[in-house]
């Protein structure tokens, strides 16, 4: 059983690895790019501009792949969720914001 997990493991690693090489997007960025377009719902992007997890080009392709209600907030100087950590004064102001149209 653990030998099949590992190479049901390897074989998605392989592949998402081949579509990145050859196609130059990663499955996770097509789902997510997929789901928001779907969405019927508004959405708030906060990212933070040091990310070194998720690079800050992809919020904004994310955000350009939204259609209706909307806003991005790209908090200076913060790593991957360190938004509210480093900023939490405006961070909460961008949200109320937003919640408030």
């Amino acid at each position: 059983m653990e030998q099949n997990r590992k190479d049901i493991l390897h074989w998605l690693s392989v592949f998402q690895t081949d579509t990145m090489v050859v196609h130059g997007v990663s499955m996770g960025a097509a789902t997510a790019i997929d789901a928001v377009r779907k969405s019927p719902h508004p959405m708030l992007f906060i990212h933070g501009s040091k990310d070194s997890f998720v690079p800050t080009e992809m919020v904004h392709r994310l955000y350009h792949a939204k259609s209706g209600k909307k806003s991005l907030w790209i908090a200076d100087d913060a790593g991957h969720a360190e938004s509210y950590l480093l900023h939490r004064k405006e961070y909460v102001q961008h949200v109320r914001d937003f919640l408030a149209h």
